[in-house]
Formats: structure tokens, C-alpha cells, sequence
């Protein structure tokens, strides 16, 4: 039995980027305001997150779940060989992963989610301000979106992943080169507000912007 937790009224008051929590049945519900909510079956401390996919892979026969991460200080390029991508070398399964920020939750460094091809989905939390080059290189989730506060994002941070179609900004990130991009559907659409669309346009002919 993997064991579901909740953030106390203290916790939360103490870190605004802790979500809202509610159980339902054997689920959880994490609610992070402005309508991103997320139905989860476990928040995971960061440090139980080997045990967690061990039970995954042995106890749980679902092909696709969706589970959150808490107590992270930082993640890095010393994570590319983390669990997350042993469990994409040798499971079968399909993870739509909540990151649940903290202050200290700044970068997705370098490498850090590099070949976790078992990832669907991945909230990035408010707190994070930058995307390390090969971040989520190789992955194969279709959309993703970087919240306000990154400012920016490295090389080949989301490079080959030919089912990437569509990525939203809800800022204006610096964009390292196009390299960002490279290997990836032909009919990738990137979401910006109107008003960097030209600018975005001037720097990147080769990537198509769109108005969110």
C-alpha cells in the first residue's frame, strides 16, 4: 500500500507553490489555482521516488498513471540516470508526473529528464526560472508548458521527440538557439501571446509561432 499525503495548512502558508490537496476515494486531487488541476494516485516525497516506481512496476497493472513529486530542492544533471530513467529503459508504462515546486526549485538542469521516453505528461512547477540544455531530450509527451517565471530555456531541451506538437509560453523565455527544437514533429506549434510573436517570428523563421 503506497501511502497518499496531504500538505497541512502550515506547510502551505509557509510555500504558496503547494498545491491544494483533496483525497478522493484513492486518489488525490491537487489543485494549483488558475484551473490546473490534477487527479493523481500518490504524492511521492522525492527521496521514496525509487521505492515508488519499484512498486509501480511490480504491484500496479495499470498501463498509464499519474503521480506527483514533492520535497525537491533542486534538479540537476547528477539526476540523469535517476529512476525515472531506469524505469523508462525497463518498464512499460506511461507516467503523466506532477512536479510540485518549491522555492529552492529553480532549474531543471542539463540532461535531467533525458530518454524518460515513459513520460506523458509533466507539470513544471512556478517556481522554476530555467531549462538546462538536453532536459527533456528524447522524451515523448506531445505538448508541454513553461510557466511565466522561466526565463530561459538551453539547447535541445526538448529536442527528438518526434510526437512534440505543441508548446505553450505563458511568458516570453530567451531562446538559446532553434537547436531547442530540433527532431521534432514537423508540425510543432509553439503558443506565445500576441505580442512576441513577431519578435519570436524574426529570431526563429524556422519554428512556427502561434497566438495563445
Amino acid at each position: 500500500m503506497v501511502a497518499v499525503l496531504c500538505f497541512s495548512t502550515q506547510v502551505m502558508a509557509q510555500n504558496p507553490f503547494y498545491p491544494k490537496c483533496k483525497i478522493k476515494y484513492n486518489y488525490t486531487e491537487l489543485n494549483f489555482g488558475h484551473g490546473r488541476k490534477f487527479v493523481v494516485m500518490s504524492v511521492i516525497p522525492w527521496n521514496d521516488l525509487s521505492y515508488y516506481l519499484n512498486y509501480l512496476t511490480n504491484n500496479v497493472k495499470d498501463s498509464e498513471i499519474s503521480f506527483a513529486i514533492s520535497d525537491m530542492s533542486r534538479w540537476d544533471n547528477k539526476n540523469r540516470f535517476m529512476p525515472l530513467n531506469r524505469f523508462s529503459q525497463y518498464g512499460d508504462k506511461q507516467l503523466n508526473l506532477v512536479l510540485i515546486g518549491n522555492p529552492s526549485l529553480t532549474v531543471i538542469g542539463g540532461n535531467c529528464f533525458e530518454g524518460c521516453t515513459a513520460l506523458k505528461s509533466v507539470y513544471i512547477p512556478e517556481t522554476v526560472q530555467g531549462i538546462g540544455g538536453n532536459a527533456f531530450k528524447g522524451c515523448t509527451f506531445n505538448s508541454i508548458t513553461i510557466p511565466a517565471n522561466v526565463k530561459k530555456i538551453a539547447d535541445y531541451a526538448f529536442a527528438n521527440n518526434p510526437n512534440l506538437v505543441e508548446v505553450i509560453f505563458e511568458g516570453n523565455p530567451e531562446l538559446v538557439s532553434s537547436s531547442i527544437f530540433d527532431n521534432t514533429n514537423p508540425d510543432l506549434t509553439i503558443y506565445v501571446k500576441k505580442k512576441f510573436i513577431a519578435e519570436y517570428s524574426k529570431r526563429f523563421p524556422n519554428l512556427h509561432f502561434k497566438a495563445l
